[in-house]
């Protein structure tokens, strides 16, 4: 990843979060020795900037994971009586509501992981990713939906999402060693 690259990601992540504000400033600003150092010292200090950054957005996926069940847990729950505020044919689509929440939370607990391949330059991984489970989820469409319909069609995204964040997140603690999931934060494993 070049510095350009690497600097770019760093002034997204640093007007973002006050935390990696903080972060940058004791971490780069403050350490005079970055320009006696060079340029292979600079990229190494700010891809560890990157990678402790990343780390710490994992870390707001805890709470956003207990949001996403809480409000699934409504959505299942009142589900139908929700839906009938848009019609009296609407409830129907119940079913396809529940999985459409299963795949969701999923995408959830796995935390960020497009966006912890893009900022470590990993986008062909992503890329080839998303291709493959593009196409997971027409051939679910093309073999579900005849059958089952609208809930054909929830359970084929359902499942392609599921697949793709489970591999990535997999794919990233393997490669990476980074535990890219809300649970491994719980848990205390943000790191090898």
């Amino acid at each position: 990843m070049s510095v350009g690259t690497v600097a770019l990601l760093a002034m997204i992540l640093i007007a973002y979060d006050e935390r990696v504000r903080d972060l940058w400033s004791r971490r780069v600003v403050a350490n005079p020795t970055m320009e006696l150092a060079g340029v292979s010292h600079q990229v190494t200090n700010a891809m560890a900037f990157v990678a402790a950054a990343v780390r710490s957005q994992s870390v707001l996926h805890s709470p956003l994971l207990v949001f996403t069940l809480a409000a699934g847990t409504i959505l299942v729950v009142f589900g139908e009586r929700l839906l009938s505020l848009f019609g009296p044919e609407f409830p129907a689509g119940q079913p396809a509501l529940v999985l459409l929440v299963i795949g969701q939370t999923v995408n959830v607990a796995m935390g960020p992981v497009a966006l912890l391949l893009v900022m470590t330059g990993h986008e062909r991984v992503l890329a080839i990713s998303t291709c493959a489970c593009g196409v997971l989820n027409i051939v679910l469409n093309v073999v579900l939906v005849p059958f089952w319909g609208l809930v054909g069609t929830a359970m084929s995204l359902a499942i392609s999402l599921s697949v793709w964040n489970i591999l990535l997140a997999v794919w990233i603690k393997r490669r990476l060693g980074i535990h890219s999931t809300a649970i491994g934060v719980i848990g205390g494993q943000t790191q090898r």
